[in-house]
């Protein structure tokens, strides 16, 4: 299984709201003690068992280069790919699976669908919207997270990582019955 965390590379964009997909890799492969190192191409893995994480290290708009390298070298399975990524649809602490479909103005999952040539992949997409969003789209992903949201945050990628172990045991249609119904409640 190969699971991708979609953000932009370097410490200018470390603690955005678009880097969240970046958190949830880091958290798992922290949870499985494994370490990221640089690939063959425009991305950085960590390997469990048969599981990798991956963060391109191209931008959000090219992370579809990246996933196709990995994808193009190893000979991944589509039906094995999980992208994470950040929605400013869902309110902060929500969180929905999907197992295909249209990109919904996400560039990344735009540029994935571009190089793939395909929409037919698995995504966790995790809510970074504020009912207080009054900024334009690009500069609000672009921002940092308020002090005031670390809590929630935490707490979302903590049950986002119980959902993807979920997943990696289950199939998708499995996992959006049990975490996407569960989200739902919370509301």
């Amino acid at each position: 299984m190969l699971i991708v965390g979609l953000g932009n590379p370097g410490s200018k964009y470390a603690k955005t709201k678009h880097n969240i997909g970046f958190w949830m890799v880091d958290k798992l492969a922290n949870d499985y003690a494994v370490d990221f190192k640089l690939g063959k191409g425009n991305y950085m893995y960590s390997k469990h068992n048969a599981v990798t994480f991956l963060k391109p290290l191209t931008y959000m708009n090219d992370s579809g280069v990246a996933v196709k390298e990995y994808v193009d070298y190893f000979n991944i399975e589509i039906n094995q790919l999980l992208v994470i990524y950040d929605d400013a649809d869902l309110m902060l602490g929500e969180f929905r699976f999907k197992s295909q479909g249209s990109s919904a103005g996400q560039k990344g999952i735009d540029s994935i669908i571009y190089h793939l040539k395909t929409d037919q992949f698995c995504r966790l997409k995790i809510g970074i919207g504020s009912k207080d969003n009054q900024k334009p789209l690009k500069s609000y992903v672009l921002n940092p997270f308020q002090e005031s949201d670390f809590l929630l945050i935490e707490e979302t990628i903590n049950n986002c990582c119980e959902a993807v172990n979920f997943f990696l045991k289950h199939n998708i249609n499995e996992t959006m019955n049990k975490y996407n119904q569960k989200n739902k409640e919370t509301e």
